[in-house]
This record gives structure tokens, C-alpha cells and sequence, in this order.
């Protein structure tokens, strides 16, 4: 197993190849039969725990800690072995709170496995039309998981180290993490590709159409033509999963369309019905410092997020929005949202509550630092000086050329 460090820059003793790693993550696992998490594009994820080197920022040495991990476990496969290549080099490249962390992989015989930071939640896709799920997302939190993804993905958008942009190609509320405090992070690069600066006036095509069918861009599927704007349309549709509580291919939808969400939102959207699409869990949600008569989000706040979603799913793909323009329309909605409750609010008889004003100013208070706390670059450290080299001899370098070999994915 290769480790990658995760103390500040990484470390030479960190990198080196560990062989008795495997049965230890074969034992952790329970030779992958326990602790089940979920699948990927090419292999199943699983629960484990494993010591990890950790380097101490206080006394500048490096010790092993026992830490929570995901370990995904590839299947053998010519298109494994691309995407298991793929998430090494674009995920090695990338640190951001709302990109998932790689710790490490191994590579040993015929195994193939990659070690993540563990997302304590889940992954977004199991809260969409759940029952059994015990937090509630309220409309507020609802826009704070969008502006994260929305985060996350203008940062690979517009990385400008060595002028390296990614286009993901498998945006999808399954391919979205939360961690503490339900922070999201984008997962699952194994369909990604490197698109880099001296190519963005380049027309660039592929005949090998990659990516999860409710989410693919129908300009991308017919043309293959492959733009940043792929990942906006299907940021789209889960922009529209989380506004109605419901994932993109459920029933009711496939009933009206059988492309799914996207399309009955934009018919929806340009009818005059969207109302109908919202989920009624917001709809019916009652603030703690609001009257009970005064249900639901705040109006402004809600169109603010419709009408950017509607623009990120336009046929076209020139047609959408930047992943920063959705950034900021989405922070306009969760400063709407967070701003009914500035002005005070007042007691039934009329008079002034001068409690329920304080607590909305500490609500506010607490909103605004989440905000900025989400915003802040996460201290997350990748070994990169001899990194690279680790890959060539143990994987090979696919030279950012892995999408075009992967065949048409439906998950």
C-alpha cells in the first residue's frame, strides 16, 4: 500500500510501499464482506479502520494513528484500471474541503484499492425520498450542501495548478459525500478527465460518452461534445433532486418523462408549475423563531434557487451558468433565507419579543460563521514531490486520456 500523507506536505517516510498493508485491509474488511458502504463507478466501498501515518504539526514527527476510512476495492477490468489510474492522479492534484481527501492505495497483484477519508454520513442519494433517515434537511441546510457542491466544483474547474482543470463527468447525488455536520464533498473520479488551459478555446469531442443517464448532458450525449458544462447540467439535476426530496430517475418522474427530473423540471419550470416539484417537508417547515401561520422558506430565497437551476440544466450547453455565477446565486439564497429572521419578530399580541430578537441575532451569528467556516481552505496536505513517480511505477500514467477509452457508463 502507498500511503499519502496527510500532515503539512507530506513526508519521504510516508510514501514508501507498505506489502503487509493488504492483509490488513483484507482483515479490516473482513475480506470486503462487512461493513458494506456503498458501490462506485468500478468497484464497492466498505468501512474500516486502519493506522495511518500522521504527522504531529507540534513536534514535527511522524506517528501512526487508528482512523476511520472507505476503502473502495476495484474489480478487474481493463476500464477498473483506468478509473482506479484516474482518481489516483486528479485526487492527488486536488485539496479542498468539499473534494473527498485520498489517503492512500494499493496496487499489489491483482488488487486494486483506493483509501479515502471516511464520510460519516453517507452519501447524499440515501436522504433523497427517505423515511428512515433521522436528520432533517431543512431548506436552509438544504442550499448550505448546495453551495458546497457548488464550491467544489468551481474549484476543479478552475485549478490553476500546472493550468490543470477537471471536468468530472459523474456529478450525481450518489457521487456526493457528507461528512461532520453534514459538509459535502464530490467523490468518485474514476470517469474524470484533466481539460487544461491551452485547450479551453479548443472544441473537444469524444465518441466515448461516460457518465450516469438521468444526469448526462443531452448536448454531450448527442454530440459529444465535452465542456465544464456537462458537470453544470448535471449539478442541475441534483440541484432539482434536493429541491424536491426525491433522487432524478424516481417513478413519478420516469411516469411523465422517461429522461427523468431534468426534463419534467424545465417543462414544469416553463408551464408556471414548478411549485408542484418542491418537496412538501420544506414547504410545511415551521422556524423555531417563526409563526406556525408563516410556513415554508422564505419566497425570494426559493426562486433565487429555481431559476438557477433551471439555467443549469438548458439544453444547450452554452446556455448555463459558470460554477461560480451558481455559487453566488446560491449564497444569494441562503443569505435571503437566513435574513427573514433579522428584523426581529413579534409576539402575537403585537409587542416587541426582545428574546426572540436575540436568538435570531445568534442564529444569524452562527449561519454566517458555518458560512465562512465552509469557505475556508481546508488543511489538506498531499506528499507531491515524489508522488508522481510512486504512479508511473506502480500504475502507469494514462496522461490524462483515461475518459477516452471508458465506455458509455449507466449505473
Amino acid at each position: 500500500m502507498v500511503v499519502i500523507g496527510d500532515g503539512p506536505g507530506g513526508s519521504d517516510e510516508m510514501g514508501d510501499s507498505l506489502e503487509e498493508n493488504l492483509p490488513t485491509i483484507v482483515l479490516a474488511t473482513k475480506n470486503f464482506t462487512q461493513r458494506y458502504l456503498g458501490s462506485g463507478t468500478y468497484g464497492n466501498v466498505y468501512g474500516a479502520e486502519l493506522e495511518l501515518p500522521t504527522e504531529d504539526q507540534n513536534k514535527s514527527e511522524i506517528s501512526k494513528k487508528r482512523k476511520t476510512v472507505a476503502i473502495k476495492c476495484l474489480k478487474e477490468d481493463k476500464h477498473a484500471k483506468e478509473g482506479f489510474v484516474a482518481e489516483i492522479e486528479l485526487l492527488t492534484s486536488c485539496k479542498h474541503p468539499n473534494i473527498v481527501t485520498l489517503l492512500g492505495f494499493c496496487d499489489e497483484g491483482p488488487h486494486m484499492i483506493l483509501v479515502y477519508e471516511y464520510a460519516s454520513n453517507g452519501s447524499l442519494d440515501t436522504y433523497l425520498g427517505s423515511t428512515t433517515k433521522s436528520i432533517n434537511l431543512t431548506w436552509a441546510l438544504r442550499l448550505k450542501i448546495c453551495i458546497d457542491i457548488a464550491r467544489g466544483l468551481n474549484y476543479l474547474h478552475n485549478k490553476t495548478e500546472d493550468e490543470e482543470r477537471i471536468i468530472h463527468r459523474d456529478i450525481k447525488s450518489g457521487n456526493i459525500l457528507l461528512g461532520v455536520k453534514l459538509v459535502a464533498k464530490i467523490a468518485d473520479f474514476g470517469l474524470s478527465r484533466f481539460h487544461y488551459a491551452n485547450q479551453e478555446k479548443e472544441t473537444i469531442y469524444t465518441n466515448n460518452i461516460a457518465g450516469t443517464q438521468v444526469y448526462l448532458d443531452p448536448e454531450y450525449l448527442k454530440t459529444g461534445r465535452l465542456k465544464r458544462a456537462i458537470d453544470i447540467y448535471s449539478f442541475g439535476v441534483v440541484l432539482f433532486e434536493i429541491l424536491s426530496g426525491k433522487i432524478a430517475n424516481d417513478q413519478i418522474y420516469i411516469a411523465e418523462d422517461e429522461k427523468g427530473i431534468a426534463h419534467v423540471a424545465r417543462r414544469r419550470y416553463e408551464e408556471g408549475t414548478i411549485n408542484a416539484l418542491i418537496d412538501p417537508k420544506i414547504l410545511d417547515e415551521v422556524d423555531e423563531l417563526s409563526s406556525a401561520l408563516n410556513k415554508g422558506p422564505n419566497q425570494d430565497s426559493l426562486n433565487a434557487f429555481i431559476e438557477v437551476a433551471y439555467r443549469c440544466v438548458a439544453e444547450t450547453q452554452d446556455e448555463r451558468p459558470i460554477a461560480k455565477e451558481i455559487m453566488e446565486e446560491l449564497e444569494k439564497a441562503l443569505s435571503l433565507q437566513v435574513g427573514v429572521f433579522q428584523k426581529g419578530s413579534r409576539n402575537p399580541n403585537g409587542s416587541s419579543n426582545r428574546k426572540s430578537a436575540k436568538m435570531e441575532i445568534k442564529k444569524q451569528e452562527r449561519t454566517e460563521a458555518l458560512v465562512k467556516k465552509v469557505t475556508s481552505p481546508a488543511a489538506f496536505y498531499v506528499k507531491e514531490n515524489t508522488y508522481s513517480n510512486v504512479i508511473k511505477m506502480k500504475v502507469g500514467t494514462s496522461n490524462g486520456t483515461q475518459g477516452d477509452s471508458t465506455k458509455k457508463i449507466v449505473l
